[in-house]
């Protein structure tokens, strides 16, 4: 965010190994893992100089630069010339040609590889691990990249990093791939390794900070499934950001990503200065703790690499909007929420800003006093006339959350659930909120300027989010594990969490008598009765994963609604 700081990336444990459950990948080992230490030896090493690198020169850049606008840095770009064609060592494992390649840049808290080329044939695999294999990443397979070309790795914690292909059984394709850079990662990242004997690493955004799962965010539970943690690739660097899916007339799940223009394209007052590359650039989903405590164990998470940038406005005389729209399909066991938006004048008196302050676990910030039609104007740079929401936060039962630097581009809410603004900046900070908001504002770039309110028609969203050409003001977020569609009368007389993983919620358009649950096998598993309210909390702890029919007694209604217990 401008004017603030940093990325966290984290892996989660399997067995005795860290696997990220992120980038579409498929489960497995590498094969040298299995053999002895002379085997996994044999590899080719490629150790890139950092003599040069003076880390305090680099923070001292990132201080000046998020002074002015700059998303925050996490890493710099190392030049690598990596082709498997013609680089590492092949061997024999088990049956099977096993290409192996060591990277290693000394004193890196971590590495991100960037490809020019990245495809696996079908039956091929492909395993990125660290030192001794405690983080790994794959088996990527011909589904993770099935066309071919630009692709990124997520962060490899640590300064030494491994590739292993394993070649195809069933295809004489050959593969593609070619490295061309390596994100030298600098920045205070959490060491995903060390990090279950240091815990305190894990939560890296500030104190005031509110998980999204504490009871501030018991009414947002379908709008944070949209939102996502963002790494932006630059020609000498990475940065993040945070923003989110959102919904268009069609209701059909089209993976469009809605952010803030600042961070893709860094800009000063003579115009666009550096531009990311939206082709590798790798947004996170899911990445939360599963209650309001700040939690040891690190939480998964899902990963989707590469976009294509449909259409931008600046924040200098702009209004710092952007979309695009995620090479993939978003997949619908990570359980996604496209989030609906709201084009009206009116911002209403209350809402939230849900994000990802320097790139941690999703929180949540609150504002309780009506935003106020703003410009933006930091001194160097002046947004559109009235193109933005100024708000202040307020305090909350669990902290004075606010928003800081990796918070940029994410979405605020009003007090109905829907997208009115994408955070351009601001000044807050915790000990800004004070009795009756905080002292300082943040800012939010409207969503009814990046809709249609430029001359120039390219820059408008109105195309892509209403393909419908329908005649409307606001539209509601679509879950596509739901159902309830947005416009279907009957699924807005009752709406049930699905599929559920922990607590999930029943609401009723009528107050709720009383509510059974039913496994596959017909049994009772599940019984409230007498609830005399039109909301419920069902605790499924216990449940074993599978399919469940949830009979939601009314006093005008009965209805049936099967869930997925995952």
């Amino acid at each position: 965010m401008i004017m603030k700081k940093l990325l966290l990336c984290l892996i989660i444990m399997w067995t005795t190994v860290y696997v990220a459950k992120s980038q579409v990948s498929y489960g497995g080992f590498p094969p040298s893992q299995k053999k002895s230490n002379s085997v996994r030896s044999q590899v080719v090493s490629v150790r890139l100089s950092t003599d040069n690198i003076d880390i305090e020169q680099l923070q001292r850049e990132d201080s000046i630069a998020e002074e002015h606008g700059s998303p925050h840095r996490i890493a710099i770009l190392l030049p690598l010339d990596i082709d498997i064609n013609s680089s590492g060592q092949w061997n024999e494992i088990d049956g099977y040609r096993v290409w192996r390649q060591t990277v290693s840049a000394p004193g890196a808290k971590g590495l991100i590889l960037g490809y020019k080329d990245f495809y696996i044939p079908p039956g091929a695999q492909l395993f990125v691990y660290n030192k001794n294999c405690k983080q790994l990443l794959g088996a990527y397979t011909n589904a993770t990249n099935p066309g071919g070309g630009y692709f990124s790795n997520e962060v490899v914690y640590g300064d030494e990093l491994v590739l292993e292909y394993v070649s195809s059984d069933i295809s004489d394709e050959q593969p593609r791939l070619v490295i061309e850079d390596v994100g030298y990662v600098y920045a205070n990242l959490s060491d995903g390794v060390r990090s279950y004997a240091d815990p305190g690493k894990i939560n890296n955004s500030a104190d005031c900070m509110v998980n999204i799962n504490c009871e501030e965010g018991d009414d947002w539970q379908d709008q944070k499934r949209g939102v996502v943690r963002i790494a932006m690739k630059y020609p000498n660097s990475w940065l993040t950001c945070s923003g989110s899916l959102v919904n268009n007339t069609n209701n059909d799940g089209t993976p469009y990503i809605l952010t803030a223009n600042h961070c893709f394209f860094r800009e000063n007052q003579a115009g666009i200065k550096d531009v990311s590359d939206c082709r590798v650039a790798q947004f996170y989903f899911n990445y939360e703790f599963s209650s309001c405590d700040n939690q040891t164990n690190i939480p998964s998470y899902n990963t989707l690499v590469g976009g294509d940038l449909l259409v931008h406005t600046l924040l200098n005389a702009g209004s710092d909007g952007l979309l695009l729209k995620l090479k993939n399909e978003v997949p619908k066991e990570w359980d996604p929420y496209y989030n609906g938006w709201d084009l009206s004048s009116d911002p209403g008196n209350t809402g939230v800003l849900i994000h990802h302050p320097e790139g941690d676990v999703k929180k949540i910030s609150t504002f309780s006093q009506r935003p106020t039609i703003a410009t933006w104007n930091d001194g160097a740079i002046k947004g559109i006339n009235s193109g933005c929401w100024k708000f202040f936060y307020s305090a909350t039962a669990n902290g004075k959350s606010v928003s800081e630097g990796g918070s940029s581009g994410s979405p605020l809410f009003n007090s109905i659930g829907l997208i009115i603004g994408t955070l351009s900046g601001g000044a807050s900070y915790c000990e800004s909120v004070r009795p009756g908001g905080s002292s300082y504002a943040d800012f939010a770039a409207r969503m009814s300027y990046h809709w249609d309110q430029y001359p120039d028609s390219e820059k408008w969203m109105k195309p892509f989010l209403n393909p419908s050409n329908k005649d409307v003001v606001r539209w509601n977020g679509y879950s596509p594990n739901s159902s309830d569609i947005p416009g279907n009368e009957e699924s807005q007389k009752l709406k049930v969490t699905n599929p559920v993983r922990y607590l999930f919620g029943i609401e009723a358009r009528d107050s709720i008598n009383n509510i059974y649950v039913y496994d596959s096998y017909g049994r009772i598993i599940h019984i409230s009765k007498k609830v005399n309210s039109r909301y419920k909390d069902v605790n499924p702890e216990g449940w074993s994963n599978g399919i469940y029919t949830v009979v939601v007694e009314t006093v005008n209604d009965i209805f049936n609604r099967k869930i997925i217990k995952y």
